[in-house]
């Protein structure tokens, strides 16, 4: 996964459960809204046409939840309910 820092607003953005990466992206490079930084994996949880992201935005350091801050297309994409423990 990635995790990404923007210091300008001093949110941590982190993406987990992705693929390989088939992008060239390295530690240390600066990315800008819109670009690819990897693809959908199936990793963390059984079963192999389990692909699925682990997506957080923590402003501070501080979970929030990240949907509203979205655009989700429900015709090719499904977002689970919260997990709480």
């Amino acid at each position: 996964g990635w995790t990404l820092y923007d210091a300008s607003t001093k949110t941590t953005y982190k993406y987990f459960h992705l693929t390989e990466d088939p992008v060239g992206l390295a530690e240390g490079m600066l990315v800008t809204a819109g670009q690819t930084i990897g693809y959908v994996g199936n990793s963390g949880t059984f079963g192999e046409n389990n692909f699925h992201l682990h997506f957080e935005v923590r402003p501070n350091n501080v979970a929030i939840d990240p949907l509203p801050l979205l655009v989700v297309d429900r015709n090719v994409c499904r977002v689970s309910p919260p997990i709480r423990a």
